[in-house]
């Protein structure tokens, strides 16, 4: 299990007196009748067993990505969102989210199906790494899938500063993506 699905719980004698995320936030303790609520956000389900003294926590839908399937022409993408590029003879022309939306760690994810293939168009200021290169900052610059055969070209682009300006690819399955 990852550490952010990770609790501590301090003890004394039987009861529980503290619960601590592993990844900070403080300790919370019990309310009144001596229970510790948990609950998930947007794609986490919570459910206990009191029979077995367990609680499950899991996710579902995803991973708390939002799929959809683009057959129109162009899409602005939304934080948190993979988009199944499903387009024929041009490609689906995306554009980041703009930066202040983006927050350090943001994901979007746009997976290749249609013939057409996919671009991905920046906003002003913005820029996006693909090993070692960098796409044009700003408007002019983009990511393509690869123009013979990017059919099914899938990436992940990760943003990794604070002000949303620049995006990573951090994993991607292609002939060779374009970067411009």
């Amino acid at each position: 299990m990852s550490q952010a699905g990770r609790f501590l719980a301090t003890t004394i004698s039987n009861p529980v007196v503290t619960l601590t995320g592993a990844q900070g936030g403080g300790a919370v303790p019990p309310d009144n009748s001596g229970n510790i609520t948990i609950t998930g956000q947007a794609g986490i389900s919570v459910t206990g067993n009191p029979g077995t003294d367990t609680i499950i926590i899991t996710g579902t839908g995803g991973g708390g990505i939002a799929w959809q399937i683009i057959t129109a022409s162009t899409q602005q993408m939304l934080i948190d969102n993979g988009y199944v590029a499903n387009h024929t003879s041009t490609p689906v022309t995306f554009t980041l989210p703009v930066a202040a939306s983006a927050a350090l760690g943001s994901v979007v994810l746009v997976s290749g199906y249609g013939t057409g293939g996919w671009r991905i168009n920046q906003n002003a200021s913005q820029q996006i790494i693909n090993g070692q290169a960098l796409t044009t900052a700003g408007t002019s610059g983009h990511l393509d899938s690869n123009a013979t055969n990017g059919q099914y070209d899938n990436v992940t682009l990760r943003c990794i500063d604070t002000s949303g300006f620049i995006w990573k690819v951090e994993t991607s399955f292609s002939a060779g993506l374009i970067t411009t």
